[in-house]
């Protein structure tokens, strides 16, 4: 998900809803009749004052402007968003920002690269009757080399398939190869990638405002209209979205000073919610294999040439591993 533009959000919900509105015209009398029926405030605010702002709605446009487009080339009346200043929240931080289980994602979409287990490897010796190879002075197979992995040629690049691991330094390939595997590397069988992900929540506030020029009641029937569409759709289209546990709260109308040549009222609708906010911690190949030796202490040695090979990889081990392939920085964790 990574980081969310809660206000692109809030934007897309507000353009839907006034969309909806305009196809479903029956809801303006849900919206805007709730005096209607009292005996009281029926004879200023009856149906007729009904018809007048439904008539009113479906004869302008109301763009959904960010806060600063509204000083481009501003057209009243209009619905501007305003960010307000958000935190980390508080009752749902942790020590570790932990996501879940690790995902798995293709190397294309990941890094514009191939996984190496080992690179710029030039075996010391290789038997073409047995397909022995033997590793350089120095590099040991052991916790990153195993079956089913590729010993690739950057000579011709041509992939040869690594058939077991011997011990420390020596494996097997195919017999009677001749290649030149100067500088070759050794690749898994799949290029996938283990995406370690850590998340924390922010609290954000957003401040909308609906503004009309010279008519005071106007602005009241555009708030309405913003007020019902956060009440109607939040739930559809921005708790679904990821921005959740919202709260509103509304402001007094008043004379906006921020348009000096023009008599703007303005009337605010005051959001805030959660959202969470999560990033990639570090990559790490995904090992389809491990393999190890068994020594019991006090106790005798497992012959040479013993390994079990296990189809699963530590967490611990994983972020070793994606340090190891650069993909992880010392101070990252």
């Amino acid at each position: 998900m990574g980081i969310l533009a809660t206000d692109i959000l809030i934007k897309s919900m507000l353009e839907a809803a006034i969309l909806d509105l305009r196809k479903n015209s029956w809801l303006l009398d849900d919206i805007f009749g709730g005096m209607a029926p009292d005996p009281l405030t029926s004879a200023d605010y009856g149906y007729k004052e009904v018809q007048a702002a439904k008539k009113w709605f479906l004869s302008n446009d109301f763009p959904v402007l960010l806060q600063w487009r509204v000083s481009d080339d501003v057209q009243v009346p209009c619905v501007s968003i305003a960010y307000k200043p958000s935190n980390e929240a508080q009752d749902r931080t942790s020590l570790a920002d932990e996501l879940g289980p690790a995902e798995d994602f293709p190397i294309n979409t990941v890094i514009n690269s191939t996984i190496k287990v080992f690179d710029h490897l030039t075996p010391s010796a290789y038997e073409s009757e047995t397909g022995l190879m033997t590793m350089p002075k120095g590099i040991e197979t052991t916790g990153k080399m195993v079956s089913g992995q590729f010993l690739v040629s950057r000579v011709s690049g041509l992939a040869y398939e690594i058939k077991t691991v011997e011990s420390q330094e020596t494996f097997k390939i195919a017999e009677n190869v001749e290649e030149d595997f100067t500088d070759a590397y050794v690749t898994p069988p799949s290029s996938l990638w283990n995406v370690q992900r850590e998340a924390t929540f922010l609290r954000e506030g957003y401040s909308i405002g609906c503004h009309c020029q010279n008519n005071a009641g106007q602005t009241i029937w555009l708030w309405q209209i913003v007020a019902y569409s956060f009440l109607r759709y939040k739930e559809a289209y921005l708790e679904s979205r990821g921005f959740e546990v919202s709260n509103l709260s509304f402001s007094a109308l008043e004379r906006n000073n921020d348009f000096p040549t023009e008599n703007v009222f303005s009337k605010y609708i005051e959001i805030d919610g959660q959202i969470q906010a999560d990033w990639i911690k570090y990559l790490a190949p995904k090992l389809h294999k491990t393999q190890g030796g068994i020594l019991i202490a006090d106790g005798p040695k497992a012959p040479p040439g013993t390994y079990n090979e296990q189809a699963w990889l530590m967490e611990a081990d994983a972020e070793d591993l994606a340090q190891s392939f650069g993909v992880l920085g010392e101070d990252d964790d």
